[in-house]
C-alpha cells in the first residue's frame, strides 16, 4: 500500500462558543459548537474542513438536519475537526451518531491535544445511525481538539451527526482480558500466529510498566497475536488498547465475535503510542477474539494496557 500524505486545506479555529442555539441535544452541556452541522445552513460553521478538495462537506439527511459528509468518487483523505479552549479541565466523554458504508482504510473519531495520548475510535460500517463513545477523556491543560478521520478509496463513505463533548464521571468495568499489560514478561494467554517466532513480550517500549508486547513482520512474513475470552452477557463491549507503530497502513487492532470481524482500524505510523477504541455487541456465550495483526512489510508495532469491558 502506497504512504500517503494529508494536507489540511484550512486553518486551524479556535472555538470558545459551546452551546449553539437551536441545539437538539437537551442533556449536560454541550461543549461541542454546531454539533449537529444545522447552525448555519450547509456552511461549516465552527468547524474545519481539511484534506483533499471536495471531500468533507455538509448535506441534508442527517437525524436532526444536516449532517456531516466524507466522500470522494476517487481516493482520498479528509479531515473535520474543531478546537475548544477554555473548558474547565476534568474528565469528559465525546460521542457522536455514525453511519459508514465500510471498506476504508480508516475512518476514525479522535480526539487530542487534551492533556494526553491520541485517541481513536473507529466509526463501523452500518446503513442505520449508530452511537459511538470516547469515554475517560481526562482534559488537564483546559482545552481539546476533536475530530473525525478518513483515509479511503474512492466511493466510500462516512456521516455524523449530533456531536456532544459533555462532562461525565469516569466510566470502568472489570478487564475479561487475562495480561492486559504483559507484565508476566510473556504473552500467555495471548496466542502468535501465522509466523510466531516474529511476535513476541519486550522492555524495549512499554506505555505503562515494563512490557509491553511487539510485532516484528517483514517483507515475507506477516504476523499477529490474539486473545480469545467467552462474553459473561448480552450487551455492548468496548476494546481498548494502547498501540505504536512505524508501519504505515499495514498494521491494525480488531475483534471478531464467533469467527465474524465486527470491528477493526489502522493504527497510526508516527511512532507514538495512541489509544484505539472499538465497541461491538455479543451476545452471552459468544466467542470474542482480540487480534492485533501486521501484513507483509518491514516494521515494528508494539501494544501495551489492552482493555476489554
Amino acid at each position: 500500500m502506497v504512504n500517503k500524505t494529508f494536507t489540511a486545506t484550512a486553518k486551524a479555529k479556535s472555538i470558545t462558543t459551546y452551546v449553539v442555539t437551536g441545539a437538539s441535544y437537551d442533556g449536560p452541556r454541550n461543549y461541542v459548537g454546531n454539533g449537529n452541522f444545522d447552525y448555519s445552513g450547509t456552511t461549516m460553521s465552527s468547524w474545519v474542513a481539511g484534506g483533499y478538495s471536495g471531500s468533507n462537506y455538509l448535506e441534508p439527511g442527517g437525524r436532526t438536519g444536516n449532517r456531516l459528509a466524507h466522500y470522494s468518487s476517487v481516493y482520498y483523505q479528509a479531515y473535520t475537526y474543531q478546537i475548544i479552549n477554555n473548558i474547565p479541565n476534568g474528565n469528559y466523554s465525546l460521542s457522536a451518531w455514525v453511519k459508514s458504508s465500510g471498506g476504508q482504510y480508516a475512518a476514525q473519531m479522535q480526539v487530542k491535544n487534551y492533556g494526553g495520548p491520541k485517541i481513536n475510535h473507529n466509526i463501523p460500517a452500518s446503513t442505520e445511525w449508530i452511537r459511538i463513545t470516547i469515554p475517560n477523556i481526562n482534559v488537564t491543560n483546559n482545552k481539546i481538539e476533536i475530530a473525525f478521520w478518513s483515509d479511503s478509496p474512492g466511493g466510500k463513505w462516512i456521516n455524523v451527526d449530533d456531536v456532544v463533548l459533555e462532562r461525565t464521571d469516569p466510566v470502568s468495568g472489570e478487564n475479561l482480558l487475562a495480561n492486559p499489560g504483559f507484565e508476566t514478561g510473556s504473552l500467555a494467554p495471548w496466542q502468535a500466529e501465522w509466523n510466531t517466532s516474529l511476535a513476541g513480550v519486550e522492555t524495549n517500549y512499554p506505555y505503562e510498566g515494563r512490557y509491553d508486547a511487539y510485532l516484528h513482520p517483514n517483507t515475507f512474513q506477516d504476523v499477529a497475536i490474539y486473545q480469545m475470552v467467552t462474553a459473561p452477557a448480552t450487551r455492548k463491549y468496548t476494546l481498548e488498547a494502547f498501540c505504536a507503530t512505524n508501519i504505515s497502513n499495514d498494521i491494525w487492532i480488531g475483534v471478531d465475535v464467533n469467527g465474524q470481524e465486527v470491528g477493526d482500524t489502522y493504527i497510526n505510523n508516527d511512532g507514538m503510542y495512541q489509544k484505539y477504541i472499538i465497541e461491538f455487541e455479543a451476545t452471552a456465550g459468544a466467542k470474542i477474539k482480540v487480534w492485533y495483526y501486521a501484513a507483509r512489510t518491514n516494521g515494528w508495532g508494539t501494544i501495551d494496557e489492552v482493555k476489554l469491558y
